[in-house]
């Protein structure tokens, strides 16, 4: 196969579970820029998280355009410039508000690039006394604010994604049914502990596909990794999908090829074997 483009995740993926960028992943995808083919990051993330050691890859001569918040945005990796936006529209959005309406659950808005959290519970990860995302990460890619879901209210027309997050088989986790009803979003996950909300219609696939066009690429010359159910798309779209040894059994399943675990250095596996050779 004569891939041209590189399509992936990033936690679970292509960093292992100290969000780290391993020395052996970090050679393997600049060999493969080296060769020619785009590196490109789709992942859940706003902009402002995507890890600075990505992006300077090589001097910034690896990756050029990143994906980000499942789908909303399409970035250029060095400037931050958006090449393309598909955001909630402001009816799913006040489907969204109805739903968080009255519920202390924590919620992650993200707009202008950034992730926004209620300020309560950024305090409390710092203190130790929550933890859902690794406290450091949080710390370095969270914005807290007080009143985090009027944010909702005053960038209606520019929301990337709200993120929920709950104890599995908590009473908070019920929410997830109310969110499969919303007509006017498009619900997914990147965990068993979070619902993820974007525009309907939007998805890691839908995009990617937007940039292959830019770049005059088909899905076909795409090689796509991922772990989760919000890879499902991308990876099923891809002309390559390579689900890592950690990754949902669902993921496992629909993939076309299983590597190792992103603490093994799955991405660096599959990019030596299916393109360095």
């Amino acid at each position: 196969m004569d891939v041209k483009l590189i399509a992936l995740d990033l936690d679970g993926t292509t960093l292992n579970s100290e969000n780290e960028l391993t020395e052996n992943t970090k050679a393997a995808l600049t060999e493969a820029a080296r060769r020619g083919i785009q590196v490109v990051p789709v992942t859940g993330r706003c902009y402002s998280a995507l890890p600075q050691e990505l992006l300077n890859l090589d001097d910034g001569n690896c990756v050029h355009y990143a994906v980000t918040s499942n789908g909303a945005e399409i970035r250029k990796a060095d400037t931050g410039e958006i090449l393309y936006q598909n955001y909630i529209d402001p009816i799913g959005i006040g489907e969204i508000k109805k739903v968080l309406y009255k519920k202390d659950i924590m919620t992650e808005v993200y707009v202008k690039g950034n992730a926004h959290i209620e300020k309560c519970y950024y305090d409390k990860v710092q203190a130790g006394r929550i933890s859902y995302r690794g406290r450091d990460y949080v710390l370095s890619t969270r914005v807290p604010v007080r009143g985090a879901l009027n944010l909702l209210d005053v960038h209606n027309h520019k929301i990337e994604k709200v993120a929920v997050y709950f104890k599995p088989g908590s009473p908070q986790s019920r929410i997830k049914e109310e969110f499969e009803a919303i007509e006017h979003a498009h619900v997914t996950s990147s965990g068993r502990n979070n619902i993820e909300l974007i525009a309907e219609g939007c998805s890691k696939a839908k995009t990617l596909e937007v940039l292959c066009e830019k770049l005059n690429l088909t899905m076909s010359q795409v090689m796509a990794m991922g772990d989760s159910k919000n890879d499902l798309e991308m990876l099923d779209a891809a002309g390559l999908s390579i689900a890592m040894g950690n990754a949902e059994s669902e993921v496992k399943y629909r993939a076309d090829h299983l590597t190792t675990s992103n603490d093994q250095d799955g991405v660096a596996e599959a990019i030596n074997k299916y393109i360095v050779q």
